[in-house]
């Protein structure tokens, strides 16, 4: 694993943050190509933003003859010859931006269909629930609110000229990650979250509400309500299921539905949970009710306002925090 080092933005200009992680990320598929064709195919690399300003490689040998050190080399030197390739094909880049803004589109219905399924309506409705949750301004907040429409105007000489500036004689930017993970006793003695986390800020506990369109970051699906919470701070990357997974996710769960007007009944279910993580700096977990156990809106709602307001997850979400401040939870209301 290897880190690319780049000259970050101004962090509190978000039209800075916004053009370094968009060429940042077209770049990355740019070199992603690069490495195998270099290598012959004996190499691939993964590059994702995940340490933000910066990117994360993994290199990969796809075939070995037994001499791993030689191929890890070859690989290397693949890396490094990808980072000083020239881009003067405006064609790769257009091809790059419009594969990078097919991967950050929110999931669209099959051809034929009316809507997208639960899971994939529960990852729009997760990321598309993010910069009503941080304060704005914040960086957590600015990199969540990048549209994907962004990455389709991505403009060649401009990338190149962003990729001269990164480019400096006097600086390696290219560093070796000894480990993928740190190991289990380093990260329960780990000092916390990234600054970048503790400086961004979180609104209280309460109701979020999305708005369906076609075009935008909720298109049709049938949620209409799910519960966010925040996962623990240390790590940001999930290493297990956490106390929410343990007791929400996929277990079947009694709930009492009804009203002063109307009678109490018991049904069960099994709520769902989809997970997202923001650029390595933070992530968050989403519980919601697969429509085939959650049948009309009503029983939707109560489940989902149930769960909200269960102290189990209250609890969570305040021992998730590393202000005064509760990670959570948010109860999402989709029209």
């Amino acid at each position: 694993m290897f880190r690319i080092l780049l000259n970050p933005p101004d962090l509190r200009d978000p039209a800075a943050v916004r053009r370094h992680l968009v060429l940042s990320e077209t770049w990355a598929d740019i070199i992603m190509r690069q490495v195998p064709e270099k290598s012959g195919g004996l190499c691939s690399a993964i590059i994702l933003p995940e340490i933000f300003p910066e990117m994360r490689v993994s290199l990969i040998v796809n075939r070995t003859a037994s001499q791993i050190d030689r191929e890890k080399s070859i690989c290397t030197r693949a890396l490094e010859d990808s980072l000083r390739f020239s881009l003067r094909n405006d064609d790769l880049v257009k091809r790059a931006a419009k594969r990078n803004a097919l991967f950050n589109q929110p999931a669209q219905p099959d051809p034929g269909a009316a809507t997208v399924d639960a899971g994939s309506d529960a990852t729009n409705i997760l990321l598309a629930s993010l910069p009503s949750i941080y304060e704005k301004g914040s960086l957590l907040h600015l990199l969540s609110a990048v549209e994907w429409t962004a990455y389709a105007s991505v403009d060649a000489a401009e990338l190149r000229a962003w990729i001269q500036g990164q480019r400096s004689p006097e600086r390696a930017m290219l560093e070796s990650i000894p480990h993928c993970l740190p190991p289990r006793g380093d990260i329960v003695s780990s000092s916390g979250s990234p600054p970048e986390r503790l400086e961004a800020g979180i609104l209280p506990a309460g109701e979020i509400n999305l708005t369906r369109s076609p075009g935008g970051p909720v298109p049709a699906g049938p949620l209409r309500y799910a519960v966010v919470v925040g996962d623990p701070d240390e790590p940001p990357g999930r290493l297990g299921p956490f106390e929410v997974d343990a007791k929400y996710c996929g277990r079947a769960h009694a709930f009492s539905i009804g009203d002063e007007s109307s009678p109490y009944l018991t049904i069960t279910v099994r709520p769902r949970c989809a997970t997202t993580g923001v650029y390595d700096l933070d992530s968050w977990t989403m519980i919601y009710c697969d429509p085939a156990d959650c049948t009309s809106e009503g029983v939707e709602k109560a489940v989902m306002a149930a769960i909200a307001s269960d102290p189990a997850v209250l609890d969570f979400a305040r021992l998730s925090s590393n202000t005064v401040i509760p990670r959570g939870p948010y109860l999402v209301t989709i029209k």
